[in-house]
Order: structure tokens, then C-alpha cells, then sequence
């Protein structure tokens, strides 16, 4: 799953699952399944309109978006988007919604009354997988994940107020009403921390950087804006941020890979804790990053002639246990676009690949990024890390000339 949304009334959970297909709504009282509706393929966010009448959920894999009676539970209309709608929120007073796209560079606006477009607005990026809009309506932020940028669209206006660099894989954005005013807290995956900002200037105003666990992605505040919490897909938990001391207060275990957060106030009785299961406990996994070959090897020298030093790879990745097999998860940034790469296991911090054991191949787009997974049994590794934790023991290497490009070490 990846998307949450919650009913106006907080008594309706929607639970959105990319690899099903999915749309499931839970009582939040009993913490009961009420009912599952099937969408199109790979939905990615949803939420219901301010009176709760309908549920719209984006359906990222089409073109389109799915409007839901939550109460018959079965989709009643499509709104019909550019490609891959990425999110839908809806402004205070309800008649308008607001969906970004992850592969189309537009933000548009839906008259909600009609169902029908009404604006599209050029933006920076293709690939956008996260927007809110402020309290009282004046402005709608979104992310760019692949541009490390966030856009802020005055919604009366309906225009482009300000782009701004926030950092490497710009996750998620949400308000919360502070001493200062309110804020914006972007999360930024690929540099462990969350960027805060003032809203509401006519330029970018940056607070400050809270640091946080790895790979921050979904966030949500309290109702009271005393807290902000951040769901950590490679740290496996959650960060609270005491918003008044603008810092990570206390970290929360959690399932792995958390990725969408809400936070829904007087859902529930406080001793309700019907069909609820106790949190396995969590295995410890293993933290990856992923640094250049050291200073004085064959490639930093190399660097340094062709004065691509600044442009050499960087990455981070986790690996997980996942029963009887293990997991790899990793993302790299500043390789050679079109380029070809071997992620490969290796012992010691040689300054080529040798005798190495391969996991898995990833291409770089055009801006040099890539992600790859891989699984298999790390026992080895795990035994490895524990006891020589500080040594390198993973490395890539470029498929074409096995020249190493990075290595790993455990965080």
C-alpha cells in the first residue's frame, strides 16, 4: 500500500494499495474492514471531498481519476487526467481539487461540482508524488522528486508563485500551525532531514533542517501543530518533531518501508484495540551509504583531470530481512546517464572489482538516477557487518569498464 486518506467525521480510514489494485475503507472505531472497491491499475493516493460524499483516488498506472460512493463502496464516474495523476487534494471550501502527476510536468484543477478540468498549469518536473494545500485555501505546494524542487502555486491567482531547490528526492509536503506561523516540513529521502519553511511570503523563506532517520518520506501533523511525524521508509519507524523546538523528539518502531502517514484525532475510544495485532519484533536492518572511491585511487584521479569530481555517484540503500530470503533496496544519483551499472558484493575497499559476488543491474536515466533492488540470502553479509562494521563491503561497479564507482559502508 502507499496512500491514506481519512472521512471528514475521522471515522473512515482509506487504505490505498498499489500492487492490489485496491481502495479499502476502515472503521476506525472497531478497526474493522467495512469494504474493498477495485480500481485501476496501480492507484497511488486518495482522499474524500470536504462533506465526505465522495472518495476521489488517483489512479497513477492510467489517466484518470476514480470517484468513489464511499458508502455504496463502488466507483460512480472517472475524471479523466493527463498520464499517471500522482495525488488529489481539495481546497477548504470543497469546490475545487488539486492533483499533481508523477509523468506528466502539469498541476491541474478540477471543478468538483462538474468533474471536469478547468486548469492546467506548466510545471518544473514530470514526476510529482506529493501536494497539500494550506488551511485557508491560499496556496497548494507539491513536490518534485526527481528534480529535488518544490513548486508553490497561489491558488487564488492560479499561477506559479515560486520554484525552489529543496534537495536530493523531495519526498512529501504538509502545513502545521506553529508559535511562528505556519510552516511548511518537505521530507528529503535522499539527505535524511526535513526542510521547514515559512508560508505565505512571496519568496522562498527556509526556517531551518531537522535531521531524521534514513529515508524520511510521508508526513502528517497533529491536530494541535505540536507534532509532526515522519514515516521513515529505510529506517523502519517513525520520527516525532516537537514543532516548538523545531527537532526529533523520539523515534517510533514500526512494519517495514513505511511510506504514507496520517494522523486522525478522536477516531477511536482510548482502549479500543479490537483486531489489532502487536508489532513483531523488528530485526535490525542494515543502513547503506554509498561514498566514492577514496582519495588517491585510480577514479578520484581521474576525476580530478576531467574535472568531473563534483559529478562523482552518490547513493544509499537498506537491506532488509524478508523471511527466508533478504532484501536490497538502493538509490543512486551523479552516474553517467545511459550508462549501465553492477551492484556487486565484495569484501575489503578495493579499488576494483575482483572476485565479486554480483546482486543486481541498473541503468541510469538521463539525469544520471537510478534505484535497484535485489534479493537473495545475506546471512554472510549480516555476519560480516556485525563484526566488521566500520569496513567496506559492497561496491559498484560500471559494467563496461568494471571500474568501481562507490562503495558501501554501514551506517
Amino acid at each position: 500500500m502507499h496512500g491514506l486518506g481519512f472521512s471528514p467525521d475521522h471515522r473512515t480510514l482509506a487504505v490505498i494499495s498499489t500492487g492490489s489494485n485496491t481502495v479499502t475503507l476502515v472503521d476506525t472505531a472497531t478497526n474493522k474492514v467495512k469494504g474493498t472497491i477495485y480500481v485501476g491499475r496501480s492507484p497511488h493516493e486518495g482522499f474524500f471531498t470536504p462533506d465526505g460524499s465522495e472518495l476521489w483516488v488517483v489512479v497513477r498506472g492510467e489517466d484518470y481519476i476514480s470517484v468513489i460512493d464511499p458508502a455504496r463502496m463502488r466507483e460512480t464516474r472517472r475524471v479523466k487526467t493527463a498520464n499517471g495523476p500522482g495525488m488529489v487534494v481539495f481546497s477548504p471550501d470543497g469546490k475545487r481539487a488539486y492533483f499533481c502527476h508523477s509523468f506528466t510536468p502539469e498541476f491541474d484543477v478540477v471543478d468538483v461540482r462538474r468533474h471536469e478540468v478547468i486548469k492546467r498549469i506548466p510545471v518544473v518536473s514530470p514526476f510529482s508524488p506529493n501536494l497539500a494545500v494550506t488551511a485557508d485555501g491560499a496556496e497548494v505546494w507539491l513536490t518534485h522528486k526527481d528534480v529535488g524542487k518544490v513548486t508553490v502555486i497561489e491558488a487564488r491567482r492560479l499561477a506559479v508563485k515560486y520554484v525552489t531547490d529543496t534537495g536530493a528526492v523531495t519526498n512529501h509536503v504538509n502545513f502545521a500551525r506553529t508559535k511562528e506561523g505556519v510552516l511548511a516540513y518537505v521530507t528529503i529521502g535522499g539527505e535524511d532531514k526535513v526542510q521547514v519553511y515559512k508560508t505565505g511570503t512571496s519568496a522562498p523563506e527556509l526556517v531551518t533542517t531537522i535531521p531524521t532517520g534514513a529515508l524520511p518520506h510521508g508526513l502528517w501533523p497533529s491536530d494541535d501543530g505540536t507534532r509532526v511525524y515522519i514515516a521513515l521508509e529505510n529506517g523502519d519507524g517513525v520520527d516525532v518533531i516537537d514543532t516548538v523546538q523545531q527537532k526529533v523528539i523520539t523515534t517510533i518502531k514500526s512494519g517495514q518501508m513505511p511510506q504514507a502517514l496520517v494522523f486522525i484525532s478522536n477516531a477511536a475510544p482510548e482502549t479500543a484495540a479490537a483486531n489489532l495485532e502487536p508489532l513483531q519484533r523488528a530485526i535490525e536492518n542494515i543502513q547503506l551509504k554509498f561514498m566514492p572511491p577514496p582519495m588517491g585511487s585510480e577514479q578520484t584521479r581521474e576525476g580530478m583531470n576531467n574535472g568531473t569530481m563534483n559529478a562523482m555517484p552518490k547513493g544509499f540503500g537498506v537491506i532488509r530481512p524478508l523471511g527466508l530470503i533478504d532484501g536490497l533496496d538502493v538509490n543512486f544519483s551523479s552516474l553517467e546517464p545511459g550508462q549501465v551499472y553492477q551492484l556487486a558484493l565484495e569484501e575489503g575497499s578495493g579499488s576494483t572489482v575482483g572476485k565479486a559476488e554480483p546482486l543486481t543491474v541498473v541503468k541510469a536515466d538521463e539525469k544520471g538516477r537510478a534505484m535497484g533492488q535485489a534479493l537473495g540470502h545475506s546471512d554472510r553479509w549480516y555476519r560480516k557487518a556485525r563484526r566488521t562494521g566500520d569496513r567496506q563491503y559492497a561496491a559498484v561497479s560500471c559494467c563496461a569498464s568494471r571500474r568501481v564507482v562507490g562503495s558501501a559502508r554501514r551506517c
